[in-house]
């Protein structure tokens, strides 16, 4: 059954203007929805519903108070969908601009507050005087905004606008397009011509042309006193004003009174589809706006092949580049208009780079098709905001670690976006298997099943709490294959509900290590391929990669095995690297199931000390290399330790400071004092997140020699803080580190390589800049709002 959108519009065809023409060339274009539209009546001969093209109009009002109609739309709006409401039960309501239209959305969303709310943005008055006429209304105005589930302003000016209105939601900044097809369509020189004849105008004469409503706000009057400067100096000039509105009269006053009868011309409104011709017969486009909201017109004119000139106000300077891509002018002085119309008419290669320009320009960025790509997405974003999520997650805070912070960081993101969520994880007492009041304040239930109960019974009662949130959900997000993984596939099984799950790492491969990793003794490993049966392998030489060939003890092939099936039943997987998404192919599961979404890394506060004063917060002076992770056999603490007497022999100020904790910890503090490196190594334990920044600060390298890293996030923070990065050819290292570009990649466990990186990236300070400079680069990728996005896309 196709999805139905409901549209609150204070016009719509007959009457003609760039809203009017969004819609239509939007909607068009999306076969898999219906559109019903309400307007208001606005004449005696429009019925009060038809369909026009693809939408059914619907059209408020009665006949011959027309003022009246507009006043009160808002209300009838509101009335008439609440009608249709229970007859077609729309999944999302959209307002056209914020004024009439937006306060019906409003009315329909506060007594329908689970249908989003999409407010679209296009206006073009100055925002001074859209305040102005809001004055008596203005709290009622901002809720508008602050209900809104999201935002689509057609410039950044509009955009920033809905900011200061006291929006929330995302706010999107897709502009209105151009019909690429008609606007670049090629006349022949006889229909050109014959538009010439028609309109009175031999080939000699050089024709400016504007297309908008006569009104204040698009400076026609400045237009017509910079031509009137101009005519002396240019007696073949000509001005085509296209357009209808209450300045009509006045401005051919001026014309008259300024004696440009003949050079003027009003040929009052066009219908659209023949506005192309017009603008082919014509030299310069020109609009000097007082205030605009973006300028469809012009990029009407630009797609015809037509330099523009305007002015740098609201959404103009989005697309218009001085020079570049058409000529500012300053607003209110006819003076400076006439001399930028005068450079384009007498500088031809100027005028023909503009024109290239921005027919590029709106080729590339403008094409309604695309546009119509991305309000799909919108659409179908906000149709399937009606879902209620359920993250299943094994730890979550305070409990420290990554898919902690990743649960607690969409959940909290996702609520903001006014998406229903749940989280559920284990606790460390039984008082945390209730919901957790506490830790709800962001706005969602935390439900804790403690982790003192013996495992079968953990993963039971875990099983039960998932199984009765899971009645009312309707996708459950698992953060793990197994702790949470297999009760969430489970439930998602016997209620029939869509299961997502991120992947991070190998949980089978990990509880593996660190059951072993503490003995120092070789496994004996079936191996298959090689048809032996009694192969000998040390801990350390089994990779992840290698691991996946393997037979292992009944303990770790259950677990290979529970997160194979579990993945194998995802409906889909988020795994944060390229390196992960092999390895879960590795384990069965189809390429096309997989999406990889970086995790994002958030900007850590400003620490306003020197690398000197946070040395002495910190009470560690010298040359400082970090590394931070947990105690863990392949984060290779170790060699770091072992290779410090031969750094130190190069510069005795070098100092290792590793941050973390885990069951390595004794082994190391052991070989500390074995080497006497009791004041060169520095063990500091568990460290808050809110104090990296502070070692970060006072360090001066980042090294990491890591054997296994699905994406390391502490590299990202270390790169974001200005280190330079040192780090292995593993996992998903190289997707963040580029060897030479913004960091150097070794091999892992290599001590020569290890030595020889540190030495040389210390005494190099240019390419320290250089890596530091680089890496600001790479972070783009790694955006907050990028990952939220993606990961809302694969969820709905």
């Amino acid at each position: 059954m196709k999805k139905r959108i409901l549209i609150f519009s204070i016009a719509y065809f007959p009457q003609v203007g760039g809203a009017e023409v969004a819609v239509k060339e939007i909607t068009r274009r999306i076969k898999e929805v219906d559109f019903d539209l309400i307007t208001t009546r606005l004449d005696n001969q429009s019925a009060q519903e038809e369909r026009i093209d693809h939408i059914r109009v619907y059209r408020v009002g009665w006949k011959n108070v027309f003022w009246l109609n507009k006043k009160l739309f808002p209300l009838l709006a509101y009335l008439k969908a609440c009608r249709l409401y229970k007859k077609r039960k729309y999944q999302v309501i959209w307002s056209i601009m914020a004024a009439y239209a937006g306060l019906a959305g409003l009315f329909f969303k506060l007594s329908h507050p689970k249908i989003p709310f999409l407010l679209t943005l296009q206006e073009g008055d100055p925002i001074s005087y859209i305040r102005r006429k809001v004055r008596l209304i203005y709290p009622l105005w901002q809720k508008i905004f602050k209900k809104a589930d999201y935002i689509q302003a057609i410039s950044s000016y509009l955009g920033n606008w809905a900011k200061e209105e006291g929006a929330k939601c995302p706010i999107v900044i897709i502009p209105n397009g151009v019909d690429l097809l008609r606007f670049t369509q090629v006349y022949s020189q006889e229909e050109l011509d014959k538009l010439r004849r028609k309109l009175g105008l031999q080939a000699d004469k050089k024709i400016i042309i504007t297309t908008s409503r006569l009104v204040p706000k698009n400076g026609l009057e400045d237009l017509v006193r910079a031509v009137h400067l101009l005519k002396k100096e240019f007696s073949n000039l000509r001005l085509l004003i296209l357009g209808e509105g209450p300045l009509g009269q006045s401005l051919k006053n001026l014309t008259k009174e300024l004696d440009l009868e003949k050079e003027v011309l009003f040929l009052g409104q066009i219908p659209h589809q023949e506005l192309p011709l017009y603008l082919k017969i014509a030299d310069i486009f020109v609009r000097p706006s007082l205030s605009e909201g973006l300028g469809n017109s012009f990029l009407e004119a630009m797609a015809a092949g037509l330099p523009v000139v305007g002015t740098p106000v609201g959404g103009i300077p989005d697309f218009l580049e001085d020079r570049e891509t058409g000529l500012f002018c300053q607003v209110k002085n006819p003076s400076n208009l006439a001399q930028a119309i005068k450079e384009l008419l007498i500088n031809e290669s100027l005028r023909k780079k503009i024109i290239s320009q921005g027919q590029k320009l709106v080729q590339e960025k403008y094409d309604w098709e695309k546009i119509a790509v991305q309000m799909r997405e919108i659409f179908f974003r906000l149709i399937n905001r009606s879902f209620s999520l359920i993250i299943a997650t094994g730890i979550y805070p305070p409990d420290i670690g990554g898919p902690a912070t990743y649960s607690q960081k969409i959940a909290q993101e996702f609520r903001k976006r006014k998406i229903e969520v749940s989280v559920i994880t284990y606790g460390t007492n039984r008082k945390e298997g209730k919901p957790d009041a506490r830790l709800s304040g962001d706005g969602f239930p935390v439900i804790r099943v403690s982790r003192t109960y013996p495992l079968p019974f953990r993963y039971i009662l875990y099983f039960w709490r998932l199984f009765c949130l899971g009645r009312k959900a309707d996708v459950i997000y698992a953060q793990c294959p197994v702790c949470s993984g297999l009760p969430a596939l489970l439930v998602s099984k016997l209620l029939r509900k869509r299961f997502v799950l991120k992947i991070v790492g190998d949980y089978a491969w990990e509880s593996w290590r660190r059951e072993l990793g503490n003995k120092n003794q070789s496994l004996v490993i079936k191996n298959f391929k090689k048809a032996e049966n009694g192969i000998r392998y040390p801990i350390s030489d089994i990779s992840l990669e290698g691991f996946q060939q393997q037979k292992f003890n009944f303990k770790t092939e259950l677990l290979k095995w529970i997160e194979r099936k579990v993945a194998q039943s995802a409906e889909k997987i988020i795994v944060p690297s390229f390196y992960l998404k092999n390895i879960v192919q590795t384990w069965g599961v189809r390429e096309e199931k997989i999406k990889v979404i970086y995790n994002a890394v958030e900007k850590f506060p400003q620490i306003n000390l020197t690398k000197e004063q946070a040395q002495k917060k910190i009470k560690i002076k010298g040359n400082l290399l970090l590394s931070v992770g947990r105690l863990v056999s392949w984060k290779g603490f170790g060699l770091l330790i072992e290779i410090m007497p031969d750094l130190l022999q190069e510069n005795p100020s070098f100092r290792l400071i590793i941050i973390g904790e885990g069951p390595e910890r004794t082994k190391l503090e052991l070989k500390i004092k074995k080497l006497n490196l009791e004041k060169k190594v520095y063990l500091v334990g568990r460290v808050d997140h809110s104090q990296l920044p502070l070692y970060f600060k006072a360090s001066d390298l980042f090294v990491l020699n890591t054997g296994y890293e699905g994406l390391p996030h502490i590299i990202l923070e270390a790169i974001q803080s200005g280190l330079p990065v040192i780090t292995t050819k593993i996992g998903g290292n190289p997707e963040v580190i580029k060897d030479g570009f913004n960091g150097i990649l070794v091999d892992y466990n290599n001590s020569p390589q290890i030595k020889e990186a540190i030495l040389r990236l210390w005494k190099d300070k240019p390419l320290q800049e250089k890596f530091i400079r680089n890496s600001l680069k790479v972070l783009e990728k790694f955006s907050l709002e990028r990952m939220i996005e993606e990961t809302l896309e694969s969820l709905f």
